[in-house]
């Protein structure tokens, strides 16, 4: 009897955990509930991908980067208009911080975005 039961156990603790996380899809008209975030987006996104993990209220998207752009460039661009701050920048990646207004929890968002030259994406995490 006790061997049935843990058995149960255990085979419900997956389903329970798993449904449990609160991840949503992203789409890119989503991104325009942040204005914050609209200056670092291109104009014309193709191929967007994205998750909104409501648990952790973190943003995880990407999309494919225009042929014309150099992504990071540009990202650096906002970044100085926008007075973000940089915690780390490497030649392929980058992290960011500022004190966003909407942000109440700690009133810091940290931006990571990481550029894959491979497939012409940017990849962006936002906590």
């Amino acid at each position: 009897m006790k061997i049935r039961s843990l058995y149960t156990i255990i085979c419900l603790m997956p389903v329970v955990l798993f449904s449990c996380s609160d991840n949503i899809d992203l789409k890119a008209k989503d991104l325009e509930k942040y204005p914050w975030l609209v200056p670092f987006i291109q104009a014309d996104i193709k191929d967007f991908k994205g998750k909104h993990n409501m648990d952790l209220g973190t943003l995880e998207f990407s999309f494919q980067e225009s042929a014309q752009t150099n992504g990071l460039s540009q990202f650096d661009s906002v970044v100085q208009e926008e007075q973000w701050e940089f915690i780390k920048q490497s030649q392929l990646e980058r992290e960011v911080s500022k004190n966003v207004a909407e942000d109440h929890m700690n009133g810091e968002t940290v931006m990571k975005v990481r550029l894959d030259t491979l497939k012409h994406r940017l990849y962006f995490r936002i906590n």
